[in-house]
């Protein structure tokens, strides 16, 4: 398992030791992975205001810095062959995967 953010190599090396990860954690402060994905820049919107609310309540707060702060994340498994098994793509900031479905998508 690897984990992608929008930091510098440091705020990745930071993001690794605070969570305790034993798996990569990859700086792509340019967004060339987030590109290659397809995954959009959002817009602002009051509408989701509530939602981002209800996603900081949940303890879901952005961890390494935005360069792009109307980029929009997703989660990927990837097999050993290269091809995506799974995705989630964020409909807006606050659209965060919950860790249950990552892992239950994991083979």
């Amino acid at each position: 398992m690897a984990f992608v953010g929008l930091g510098s190599p440091d705020e990745a090396a930071a993001f690794r030791q605070r969570h305790r990860l034993d798996s990569a954690v990859i700086s792509d402060a340019g967004g060339d992975l987030y590109r290659e994905f397809g995954l959009p820049k959002g817009a602002f919107s009051l509408r989701i205001l509530p939602r981002a609310a209800a996603a900081m309540a949940r303890g879901h707060f952005p961890a390494m810095s935005q360069p792009h702060p109307s980029q929009l994340g997703g989660a990927f498994v990837i097999d050993l062959d290269g091809s995506v098994v799974w995705e989630h793509r964020a409909r807006d900031a606050s659209d965060i995967v919950r860790a249950a479905a990552l892992l239950a998508a994991l083979p």
